[in-house]
């Protein structure tokens, strides 16, 4: 597989490496990408044997765009940018470089790496994830 990075398009310009071939993006517990304001399995991220990689709605809530077309399932070019509920992704890979120079994106190791307290990995469960650019679930 190939590398591939999520950088947030607002926000701070966090980027994390993905964290194996197949991963889902909410809030629960289980996904591998948590963020608060979102649904508990909101989306998943995977990569085919050709390196493409693919975005899929795990809800019925019409909360998952790739380059401003909503979908429920599609793939995701190297820069397009997914919008997952209120947030938005721009997806990279080892081979570009983000149009804002953002320098961590060479500088990460094999495991998820974060920046600020905005991403959140199963590395190491959090007490609580907070990300002021999203609204809250109650």
């Amino acid at each position: 597989m190939a590398d591939f990075f999520l950088v947030r398009v607002l926000g701070p310009r966090t980027s994390l490496r993905f964290p194996s071939e197949r991963f889902v993006v909410g809030s629960a517990p289980e996904a591998g990408l948590r963020f608060h304001g979102l649904e508990p399995l909101h989306a998943e991220f995977s990569v085919d044997p050709f390196d493409t990689v693919w975005v899929r709605s795990l809800t019925r809530l019409a909360e998952l765009s790739v380059d401003g077309v909503k979908t429920t399932n599609a793939p995701v070019p190297v820069g397009g940018v997914v919008r997952v509920g209120a947030l938005e992704l721009r997806l990279h890979d080892g081979l570009d470089t983000p149009a804002d120079g953002h320098a961590a994106m060479t500088a990460l190791t094999p495991a998820l790496v974060v920046d600020d307290d905005d991403f959140d990995t199963r590395d190491e469960p959090p007490t609580h994830v907070s990300d002021p650019h999203l609204p809250r679930v109650r």
